[in-house]
């Protein structure tokens, strides 16, 4: 589970455009990533955290190797 910490407490997960997890996984916009992974390989993605109170945004780049 991804977290963010800082703002009001309320936020919101996304990746960011043209960023994807790899194949088999999914991100829910309350962080969780979930799923089963299909393929091997390394993936690079960008989420996107906002803050749904002031609708500030922050972001994170994360590799992940399957």
């Amino acid at each position: 589970m991804l977290s963010a910490s800082g703002g009001s407490g309320n936020y919101n997960f996304a990746l960011q455009n043209g960023s994807s997890l790899p194949a088999g996984l999914m991100l829910s916009n309350t962080g969780v990533i979930s799923g089963t992974p299909t393929q091997p390989g390394a993936t690079t993605f960008t989420v996107i955290v906002t803050d749904t109170a002031t609708n500030c945004t922050g972001n994170r780049t994360y590799t992940v190797g399957i």
